[in-house]
């Protein structure tokens, strides 16, 4: 090795990490007789640092860059500067955000409640059914002005929170035939449902008390819709004769009021489970028939 090549500063070794969309970050090893570092991005104007890294931002998404960089030795040294070595990097590409998976709660007319998927990633979703469109920063919509009886189509798009890591999805699109009958008492609508739990709503008015519960959909399939009614209402009385509490004080602890949002856990993976309500005022008056929604709960 000649005195010429010994003087040269060795050639940093460099990292690359935590490249997004608009950024990347290097670092590199400390190298014996540099005073400072230079650096150029893409061939632009030279910057010098001290530091053993770097990180540059606002950068394109999905788009490559290259960054030069040498090791310089103090002003006056007998050293040259090391080798300049060039790193290549490439942005990661914008996201294309998932798209809803759309259910469709009620389809009466006067009220159709649809829900969707939460969209990772997404501030806000776009809709469009009958003609209207809409946007919403959550994942339902209700409807209340559509004709009876009808064919529609409903279509949602995830809208990103961030346009430089994401785009918008592709729109999902789900037709059905709103009802002929008009909404009922009630309406019960699942939200979410899982292997082991569920979350649905029930829409009520706000004067309206009923009794709700998920049971199994094959221990229904034995009695008829008085028969569960009236085994709901005799275990309600016979539990405030057992407590020694008033028939009234029971019921309030046991009814709802108004539209509620709720949820049944410990439930069993790919079974079908029934949501049941029916109107029943303080006095323990029944004021309702028996609505159900039929569920199955996903795989593991």
């Amino acid at each position: 090795e000649s005195q010429a090549d010994s003087n040269v500063l060795k050639t940093p070794e460099v990292k690359v990490s935590e490249v997004s969309t608009d950024s990347f970050r290097l670092d590199w090893g400390k190298v014996y007789g540099a005073a400072e570092y230079k650096l150029a991005l893409d061939g632009q104007e030279e910057s010098f640092t001290t530091e053993l890294h770097a990180v540059f931002n606002g950068l394109e998404a999905g788009s490559e860059y290259s960054v030069s960089l040498s090791a310089v030795p103090a002003e006056g040294s007998s050293s040259a500067a090391s080798e300049t070595v060039y790193i290549h990097v490439t942005t990661s590409g914008v996201e294309v955000l998932d798209t809803p998976v759309i259910t469709i709660g009620s389809t009466y007319a006067s009220k159709t409640i649809i829900t969707w998927s939460v969209v990772s990633g997404a501030g806000s979703y776009e809709y469009s059914i009958g003609g209207q469109t809409g946007s919403t920063d959550v994942n339902s919509v209700v409807i209340s002005s559509l004709e009876k009886s009808k064919d529609y189509t409903f279509s949602v798009t995830a809208v990103p929170s961030d346009n430089a890591r994401y785009r918008r999805s592709a729109a999902a699109e789900k037709t059905f035939t709103t009802s002929a009958e008009d909404v009922p008492a009630m309406v019960i609508v699942p939200v979410q449902v899982l292997s082991d739990a569920m979350a649905f709503d029930i829409y009520a008015t706000p004067e309206e008390t009923y009794y709700y519960d998920v049971v199994s959909s094959s221990s229904l399939t034995k009695f008829s819709d008085e028969e569960v009614i009236k085994i709901y209402r005799d275990a309600i009385i016979k539990y405030a004769q057992d407590r020694g509490i008033s028939l009234r004080l029971a019921m309030a602890s046991a009814l709802k009021a108004g539209t509620s949002s709720l949820t049944s856990t410990g439930l069993v993976a790919e079974m079908s489970y029934d949501i049941i309500a029916f109107g029943m005022d303080l006095d323990g008056n029944v004021t309702t028939g028996l609505f159900k929604k039929r569920v199955k709960t996903t795989s593991t």
